[in-house]
């Protein structure tokens, strides 16, 4: 069985920021559709874990980019599931640009009983003959010990998702408001490791932080209506081509 799915995609003029660049956040989005595409060919999709009360959710994800897309540039995005490791599933992703490979991402999912709101230890997860972008999954983020308070927000309702909770690309857009204008245009953001801790949901109070770890940005997002922590991320920059 082919295990691989990819789809073409042109960068929209409202996926792109202020400089024309494709929002990172937007990167992630279509990330999501092509991996839907591919759950939805192996048997395992939304609506096929929604009926049997399962949910999945990411948890962590590494990603690392050559180059940031520019409107009107024409996208091919591949994934592909790369098996489990204890009660993560593994699944990976290519993006391409003129037949070059400008980013590739490894992502870990959990698979949640929405009855009793916990994780589901998976009996299975699709492998995939080919081979992982990295040699190890992702992380979990160091958080440093100093943080300082950057930026504070109220969740609204263009930021949910279907099910509604924050979708997992928005916490990109809290990522990169959180730069300064200097440094955001300067700079791209080349690598980044993610963890999704907890989930934020309609008018929840949110604090974004700065934090040094390992001489890396890293950026923690609170919850501060439950006090919990939702988001962490560590960042690598470069200067923009």
């Amino acid at each position: 069985m082919n295990f691989l799915s990819e789809k073409k995609y042109s960068v929209r003029a409202c996926e792109t920021d202020h400089l024309g660049y494709m929002r990172l956040s937007a990167i992630f989005q279509i990330m999501q559709e092509t991996a839907e595409m591919n759950a939805k060919k192996l048997g395992f999709s939304y609506d096929y874990v929604v009926e049997n009360n399962e949910l999945w959710v990411l948890s962590r994800i590494k990603a690392k980019f050559e180059k940031a897309p520019k409107r009107q540039d024409e996208l091919i995005v591949k994934t592909w599931p790369v098996g489990k490791s204890r009660i993560f599933g593994l699944r990976d992703y290519t993006i391409g640009l003129n037949s070059n490979l400008i980013g590739k991402v490894t992502s870990s999912w959990v698979l949640i009983d929405t009855k009793r709101r916990s994780i589901k230890r998976m009996r299975d997860f699709p492998k995939s003959n080919l081979a992982s972008v990295f040699t190890e999954m992702a992380p979990k983020v160091k958080v440093p010990k100093d943080l300082e308070l950057i930026d504070r927000r109220i969740v609204k309702k263009s930021e949910l998702d279907i099910n509604n909770h924050v979708n997992d690309a928005i916490y990109f857009n809290w990522v990169t408001d959180s730069l300064s204008t200097d440094l955001y245009e300067s700079f791209m953001i080349d690598e980044i490791t993610a963890n999704y801790i907890n989930e934020t949901k309609l008018d929840d109070q949110i604090d974004v932080y700065h934090g040094i770890a390992d001489n890396n940005l890293t950026v923690i997002i609170k919850n501060e209506t439950n006090g919990k922590t939702a988001f962490s991320a560590v960042l690598s920059l470069a200067p923009r081509n």
